[in-house]
């Protein structure tokens, strides 16, 4: 039976992220993943200027990739102004990039698999996990293997397995109701660097620029996923797409190619820690979509955990206490970013206040960098008081 320091479940953006810094760092990880790369994954694929940044402190370099920078997003709202971040107005300088889900998964799988003391394995499903004295048991991959580790780091999503091995981490059950479908269109009429977002009151529809003629559209839609009549995914995005009339246009009408759905698109977890048990990703919790931070907050996390485990296990700190401050300190940049998804979605539940949130932010630039602070930055993040939120609903 092999044994290692760490072992890591998924090896998507965090989980690949996290073993390459562990391995760096000295310490022997094993990083498994249920699928082969490159393998799709629903994604908006807008990666924020700070998340650019982030995956610099990895180890990668975000402009090397192909990726098509953007400088801001726009939200369109029916019969209304649109509402639009330019980064370059808070943050000059900063632009975020569109990048293939698949390519940079990929790049993150190789740079992790490429680091010392790593040994990656895809194709392996982890069936069960057995807590022992001082460590953890892993069973699972085919033919069936068993491997012990002294942590077990959970990067396996939203459902995440690893989660229930703890009965301290619960999940809420009170998650955002909302589910996407994502496609690749190669002809989309456009010719800005923004993402744009399309917004109507059953959900909104997120376009990516991947170059001058093509794009992904992404729907983030309200509800519970479901395909009435038997309609296969395709059907089903062609229908809902048919209610974005202005982002169904810019397709030539064209049906939509390699449609992937997932839902839920949100969750929040009672803490992202355990003994001997540490949360990473969507795993961790899961931001709504709709400020495109998901991979942002992955790599946060990523830095967060690596650092925290680094220390724990030169000292064997490895309790639930120890590992505790992981979960404290992560709140300082997910609550930041679900409130600001939080912000957007009342916004565009209630299009009579976009106009008054339009006036206050062109007037007050402090309130409109802390408002985009969870895109744009890399430390501790500023909430916003209730006299921001009120000068927000007034107008002034």
């Amino acid at each position: 039976m092999q044994e290692f320091d760490a072992i890591v479940v998924g090896a998507s953006v965090a989980g690949s992220s996290t073993a390459g810094l562990l391995g760096q760092a000295g310490h022997r990880v094993l990083l498994l993943d249920r699928a082969s790369f490159p393998r799709p994954k629903v994604c908006g694929e807008g990666l924020m200027p700070a998340g650019v940044r982030l995956l610099g402190q990895i180890g990668l370099d975000a402009w090397r990739m192909p990726a098509r920078p953007f400088t801001g997003i726009r939200f369109q709202l029916p019969g209304r102004v649109p509402l639009e971040w330019n980064f370059e107005e808070t943050l000059p300088g900063s632009r975020g990039l569109v990048i293939s889900r698949e390519t940079l998964d990929s790049r993150l799988v190789r740079h992790a698999a490429g680091s010392p003391n790593v040994d990656f394995r895809p194709n392996f499903l982890v069936r069960q996990c057995e807590r022992l004295d001082r460590g953890l048991l892993i069973r699972g991959g085919q033919p069936s293997q068993t491997f012990r580790c002294r942590v077990l780091v959970g990067a396996d999503g939203i459902r995440s397995r690893v989660a229930a091995t703890d009965s301290g981490i619960r999940r809420s059950p009170n998650h955002s109701k909302r589910f996407a479908l994502r496609a690749l269109f190669e002809r989309y009429s456009h010719s800005e660097d923004w993402v744009e977002v399309d917004c109507a009151a059953h959900g909104e529809a997120y376009v990516a620029p991947l170059d001058f003629r093509s794009a992904r559209v992404t729907l983030l839609l309200n509800g519970p996923l479901r395909f009435p009549n038997g309609l296969s995914k395709t059907d089903l995005f062609q229908r809902q797409l048919e209610r974005f009339p202005r982002v169904w246009k810019r397709t030539g009408y064209a049906p939509p190619r390699r449609v992937e759905s997932t839902s839920p698109v949100s969750r929040t977890l009672s803490r992202c820690h355990g003994e001997r048990i540490l949360l990473v990703g969507d795993a961790a919790g899961a931001v709504d979509p709709i400020t495109g931070q998901g991979m942002t907050l992955a790599l946060r996390d990523a830095l967060l955990a690596a650092e925290l485990l680094d220390r724990g296990l030169r000292g064997d700190r490895l309790s639930e206490a120890d590992l505790r401050p992981y979960t404290i300190q992560r709140l300082g940049y997910f609550l930041g970013a679900n409130e600001l998804s939080k912000h957007l979605l009342t916004l565009l539940r209630h299009p009579w206040l976009v106009h008054r949130v339009q006036k206050t932010l062109v007037q007050n630039a402090s309130l409109r960098k802390r408002l985009l602070a969870p895109a744009l930055s890399l430390g501790p993040l500023p909430r916003l008081r209730w006299s921001d939120r009120l000068r927000l609903v007034a107008g002034f």
